[in-house]
């Protein structure tokens, strides 16, 4: 086989995954945007114009006076948001590694360049969607003009181009950064990179914001340039274990946002051990508490129940504290809403430990699983109470923080004494 029927062949490859990838998004979009999801997005849009309206005449300023305001702070994140779409896509399978074990030139300089190219034109696409949702914020915030959309556009475009640069180096053996850790340098270009950049974009004023984002820019680009220059010449060796792992997480992202709306089929569940909660779970002992220990690990290790509820919890705290400071009932009501929330997203938890015929056995009786459920329920509920209470006393004062407390408790004590024992006891 020649080479250049086997640069082919790699082409061929490389389209024809993308295309069936492809089918397989159109085929479950169409499954998302039935007409129940439309309606209850149109519902939702209008009710984001219609809060939006009414807080654009609000400068939501921040309690503390130097920090920037609400509308620049959630701009920040927001943008910070948008850097983490738009990843180095493959389609590498795990038989690839059997064979295309000896095309390493091929790959490292055909297939993975293409695939740079490909992402970083997706990349682009999602960095102009988030600055275009952000630009009405951008114009309330004093950014709205052509010149700082678009140059706020070229440094962004800029980041992600370098973040790609690493994540194309980090699928390769031998890396450029010398000395310097992969998987360290990866989350700092990840997250403090695109933070000092949005920061830039937002607070600088505008004679620097003008020199400095040029500056940034061109310095990301040139560095992006002379890197990929440098890997067209150097001889490198595909590393199997990052790129199978990497494309496995991006495609096991991508049906996990499926699956929030519809069943995929075929899809296994992700466990991550997160060392950095190996303390946590030390304090829950296996000789004394199994069964305890045994669904603290399942929330804290398998599943995505834990991710949402933290962001439950991060949108109902920042919900709350946009709400006025002496609308005490919607404060109570708000709290209220979360807490129930977060007990009905991680009932599940429940049903997947039954679900395993080794806890059946190892834990029969079935009243106090439902017990020792209710009682590690109870004690995430205590704790985003607790947080949420110091948080608005903090903030908002002492009697919005008090009507936070009395919101969570008394639905509390009308989950833990009817509604959840009730409902735990009619699961199999």
């Amino acid at each position: 086989m020649t080479a250049d029927s086997k640069k082919l062949d790699l082409n061929r490859l490389y389209k024809d995954r993308s295309a069936a990838t492809n089918r397989q998004n159109q085929r479950y979009l169409r499954l998302l945007f039935n007409d129940h999801f439309v309606v209850f997005l149109l519902i939702a849009i209008g009710a984001a114009i219609l809060a939006f309206q009414s807080l654009a005449e609000k400068s939501l300023e921040t309690p503390i006076a130097f920090l920037p305001s609400y509308w620049q702070l959630g701009l920040i994140f927001w943008l910070v948001l948008g850097q983490q779409f738009g990843s180095f896509v493959t389609y590498l399978k795990p038989a690839d590694r059997v064979f295309l074990s000896a095309s390493d030139d091929f790959l490292t300089k055909t297939y993975l360049n293409q695939a740079w190219r490909r992402s970083f034109i997706l990349a682009i696409g999602w960095q102009i969607a988030f600055l275009g949702l952000a630009w009405p914020v951008m114009n309330i915030v004093g950014l709205g003009n052509p010149v700082d959309w678009s140059l706020s556009l070229l440094t962004l475009v800029a980041s992600k181009a370098f973040m790609l640069v690493q994540a194309l180096d980090r699928h390769e053996r031998g890396n450029t950064w010398t000395g310097f850790d992969q998987t360290r340098a990866s989350w700092l270009i990840r997250l403090a990179m695109p933070f000092v950049l949005v920061l830039a974009i937002v607070l600088l004023p505008d004679p620097w914001r003008l020199w400095v984002l040029s500056g940034l820019t061109v310095i990301l680009a040139a560095v992006a340039v002379t890197w990929f220059l440098q890997h067209q010449k150097a001889q490198r060796a595909i590393d199997w274990h990052v790129a199978l792992t990497t494309s496995q997480r991006h495609s096991q992202a991508v049906w996990q946002f499926y699956g929030l709306f519809a069943q995929v089929p075929n899809q296994g569940a992700v466990v991550k051990r997160r060392a950095y909660l190996d303390n946590l779970l030390g304090r829950f002992s296996f000789q004394k508490e199994p069964m305890r220990r045994l669904f603290w690990i399942k929330l804290l290790r398998g599943g995505d129940e834990l991710v949402l509820v933290l962001r439950l919890v991060v949108v109902g705290l920042i919900l709350l504290v946009a709400l006025p400071k002496d609308s005490y009932y919607l404060q109570a009501a708000g709290m209220a809403v979360l807490v129930y929330l977060i007990n009905f997203q991680l009932l599940p938890v429940f049903e997947k430990t039954r679900a395993v015929l080794w806890s059946r056995l190892a834990f029969a009786d079935k009243n106090q699983q439902e017990k020792t459920f209710l009682v590690v329920l109870a004690e995430i509920t205590s704790t985003v109470i607790g947080l949420t209470f110091l948080m608005m006393l903090l903030i908002a004062g002492p009697a919005a923080a008090l009507a936070v407390l009395a919101g969570g408790l008394l639905l509390a004590l009308v989950l833990y004494g009817l509604w959840l024992p009730k409902t735990l006891h009619k699961k199999n």
